[in-house]
This record gives structure tokens, C-alpha cells and sequence, in this order.
């Protein structure tokens, strides 16, 4: 098991980055409701990419639930900026 978790924390990172920025970006142009479908992609696109691959497990579902929590943090960070620039104006 640490094998596997060494040789690709560094790609899950990325794609933990990726979506905080995804969410960053989506609370600039679009209301909340934009981020439920994306959410709904990700956790279907990768559950269904592990299932086939054989290498859905209890850590995997751990890094879905953590891809989650970056793509509504970034959300979160990304509403409070804009409503930040919104009361300075």
C-alpha cells in the first residue's frame, strides 16, 4: 500500500490543485449552482475509472472525498475574493 500511494501522490496532488481552481474560477462567472455538476462529474468520471481499473479501495475514496473538499474550497476562497472586490468598489 505505500508503494501505490508514493508513486502517484505527487499526480494526485495536481489534480487536487486543478480542482481548487476549477472551483476558484467558477465563483467569478457562475452562481453555486454550476459547481453540483461538476462535483457529479468528478466523483463519477474517477469511482468509474477505479472501478474498471480494478483499484477502487477505501484510500481511493479518501483522495475523492479530499478532490471534493478542493474543488469547494476553492469555491468558498474564490466567492469571498470576488465579495471582497465587489465591496471595494
Amino acid at each position: 500500500m505505500a508503494s501505490i500511494v508514493s508513486l502517484n501522490s505527487e499526480a494526485w496532488l495536481l489534480i487536487a490543485i486543478a480542482l481548487f481552481m476549477v472551483g476558484f474560477a467558477v465563483s467569478f462567472a457562475v452562481q453555486v449552482f454550476v459547481l453540483v455538476p461538476i462535483a457529479v462529474v468528478v466523483v463519477a468520471s474517477f469511482t468509474l475509472g477505479w472501478f474498471l481499473s480494478d483499484q477502487l479501495d477505501l484510500f481511493r475514496v479518501g483522495v475523492l472525498i479530499g478532490y471534493l473538499f478542493a474543488l469547494n474550497v476553492g469555491y468558498l476562497i474564490g466567492t469571498a475574493f470576488a465579495a471582497g472586490l465587489r465591496i471595494s468598489r
